[in-house]
């Protein structure tokens, strides 16, 4: 049988980010609210392949009540599955309204 590594657990607030159902584990949301929170842009969240990955910085913020304002949220940045190839990270930033 093999052997599993013992990579020591991060604590949740250290994290940088997390997965949808974390993110509903941890703040006792339905998948649904954390789904409107996201499209809300209250959370902030990236696409890294097929997965959509969430800032714990955003859930920490939303939980401790500071900065909830619904903002407009942005087009998310699609990463490939594979990295960013050499074209795409020198694609232009949009700028911030």
């Amino acid at each position: 049988m093999p052997r599993r590594s013992r990579v020591p657990r991060i604590a949740f607030q250290d994290r940088l980010g997390c997965s949808v159902r974390e993110a509903a584990d941890v703040t006792s949301l339905s998948l649904s609210r954390i789904w409107q929170l996201m499209d809300q842009g209250v959370l902030i969240w990236r696409k890294i392949g097929r997965r959509r990955i969430i800032e714990v910085s955003s859930v920490l913020k939303l939980m401790r009540g500071e900065d909830t304002a619904v903002a407009t949220p942005a087009k998310p940045m699609v990463i490939p599955a594979g990295g960013a190839a050499a074209d795409q990270a020198s694609a232009p930033v949009p700028p911030c309204a």
